[in-house]
């Protein structure tokens, strides 16, 4: 059991997890570099992702997030559109689930133009 607990901490580590707004020189770097590009998710798909979570119907809300992505990845998706989905993910507490989207969409780089 304590090897389990061991491992959800390592790979969980707390700044992923912390949920706080940018502040100071995180603040400053995030201005100074916006991030740009990518495509807007499809606007049905968002707004019935947010219908889902507002009824708390996480299976369905984790099914439109993958569609959302669709099938070029979180690579093509503007911020916006990523940060809606992990949002989403975590008001309906799949936090593993909006963890995984949030590092493959830093793993993915940014969008091409």
């Amino acid at each position: 059991m304590a090897a389990a607990a061991r491992a959800r901490r390592v790979m969980s580590p707390s700044w992923l997890r912390s949920a706080s707004p940018p502040t100071g020189k995180r603040s400053a770097f995030l201005i100074a570099n916006a991030p740009q590009g990518g495509a807007r998710a499809d606007a049905g798909l968002m707004l019935a992702l947010q219908n889902a979570a507002d009824r708390n119907a996480a299976g369905e809300a984790a099914l439109l997030a993958a569609a959302a992505v669709g099938e070029g990845g979180l690579s093509r998706l503007d911020a916006e559109s990523v940060s809606q989905i992990i949002r989403t993910l975590r008001t309906l507490r799949l936090d593993d689930d909006a963890r995984r989207f949030a590092a493959e969409a830093i793993l993915a780089g940014a969008p091409a133009s």
